[in-house]
């Protein structure tokens, strides 16, 4: 039942021609990489053919797992963790013009972040590890797949070494006044992103963070910690959404 409702909700959002096409380069031509039509993208969606991105697609563009009510105007966004872009593609889609920064540390992930998303002269991608300050980090593959990499501070300079950026680098270095979203997906290195109540919170509007707190028990408790003095929090899908209170009024449920 599950799979049919899901097939039903593929048809609505992409329309059934383009679905179809889905079904055909997915199941038929095993493509490895599948081009599908997105309304609101001047650009075909570039996904692997593998589970990881078809997860990812589904629960962005067909369960929508960022179309929440906002209530003031998108025009920055930080994408941290950005994967292979999907979640920059669907903000894209909804606030056309949106400045959107997005950082991802893994080779293979990053390629395909470019081919998505660097046509798009608002789009700035970076092939960086995001952190609380500057360091050298290097990514490690624990056998999740392409959507479950996570880093580390290296001790010693290494061929797979990569810098690591801060949110309030990005902040000042694109001169980023306030920040309308900042989506946090970085499989347990929010620990650190939070750590010591830092600058750019008082300067964004919203926050879609996933907690791994399977990873790092006590994780989802160190963080209301730091945010629920400034947002309130609900809680949709895989992601704790944190609203600004000193923006306009809120669209969330505690």
């Amino acid at each position: 039942m599950r799979k049919f409702k899901l097939l039903i909700k593929y048809c609505k959002e992409l329309g059934l021609p383009v679905f179809f096409n889905y079904l055909v380069q997915r199941f038929l031509k095993k493509k490895e990489v599948i081009l599908i039509r997105v309304a609101g993208l001047c650009r075909r969606v570039q996904i692997r053919n593998n589970p990881n991105d078809i997860r990812v697609f589904t629960q962005i563009f067909i369960e929508g797992e960022y179309n929440i009510p906002i209530d003031h105007p998108v025009k920055t966004i930080i994408d941290c963790g950005a994967n292979i872009g999907l979640a920059s593609l669907f903000f894209l889609s909804k606030y056309p013009g949106v400045k959107i920064v997005a950082i991802e540390p893994e080779e293979k992930n990053f390629r395909m972040l470019q081919r998505n998303l660097g046509f798009y002269k608002n789009i700035t991608c970076i092939k960086k590890g995001i952190w609380n300050r500057k360091a050298t980090l290097e990514v490690m593959d624990y056998g999740r797949g392409d959507a479950g990499y996570i880093i580390k501070e290296a001790e010693f300079i290494s061929a797979n070494s990569i810098e690591a950026i801060s949110i309030d680098h990005i902040k000042n270095e694109f001169g980023l006044d306030e920040i309308d979203i900042v989506k946090i997906d970085i499989e347990g290195s929010e620990e650190q992103v939070f750590l010591n109540d830092p600058d750019w919170l008082q300067k964004v509007k919203l926050i879609f963070c996933e907690i791994h707190e399977m990873m790092k028990p006590g994780l989802t408790n160190k963080i209301k910690t730091v945010l629920m003095p400034t947002f309130d929090c609900c809680i949709h899908g895989e992601y704790h959404v944190f609203k600004n209170k000193k923006s306009a009024h809120s669209v969330l449920e505690k």
